[in-house]
């Protein structure tokens, strides 16, 4: 890896978006700006120092992701890179939020609510498939190691979807939570 890439690892955008965010802009004071989120990690490129702020919004309707990008540029921002319907941007400090009132920001808390959703089904629908897939397997009588090899990697999918199915239970509890702040917000 080069000196002048660094990657840091998310925390989860669900549990700690503002945090990281506040981080990311910290660390661009340091030079390390922000070019990319892979494997779970922002991808951080050494530049000169600026003062930029970050954020992150959730918009998975491809067909109307330039239009979307182009307004929430017009506002001030630069688009930095996509993740799974993640979008980031950065801007310089004193730009105005592109979430300025409770009801817009629960929109999108309600829309990174349903990603989750769709992903925990996933999960659900894989663990129970390859839970049948082991079971069936189980009980066929195959003396080879390559048939035990196979059923171990079908019981660690089976394993690894229904851990990832758990693991998704409090990041949605943490967004419905920020979610109903947001909403609440507006009737104060």
């Amino acid at each position: 890896m080069s000196k002048n890439v660094k990657y840091i690892a998310s925390m989860g955008l669900g549990f700690a978006e503002e945090k990281e965010m506040k981080k990311l802009g910290k660390l661009a004071k340091e030079g390390w700006i922000f070019d990319n989120f892979e494997k779970l990690s922002y991808k951080l490129v050494k530049g000169e120092p600026q003062n930029l702020i970050y954020c992150v919004d959730y918009n998975e309707n491809k067909d109307d992701l330039d239009s979307y990008i182009e307004l929430i540029e017009e506002s001030g921002w630069t688009h930095v890179t996509s993740y799974e319907g993640f979008q980031f941007f950065k801007a310089p400090e004193g730009t105005h939020p592109i979430y300025s009132d409770g009801y817009t920001l629960g929109l999108k808390y309600k829309a990174m609510n349903k990603g989750v959703k769709k992903t925990a089904i996933y999960s659900v629908v894989i663990a129970i498939i390859s839970g049948l897939i082991a079971y069936i397997m189980e009980n066929i009588a195959i003396d080879s190691s390559v048939y035990e090899c196979l059923k171990l990697i079908i019981y660690m999918i089976a394993g690894g979807a229904f851990g990832f199915f758990i693991a998704l239970i409090p990041c949605s509890m943490c967004i419905k939570n920020k979610m109903k702040k947001a909403i609440l917000s507006t009737k104060n």
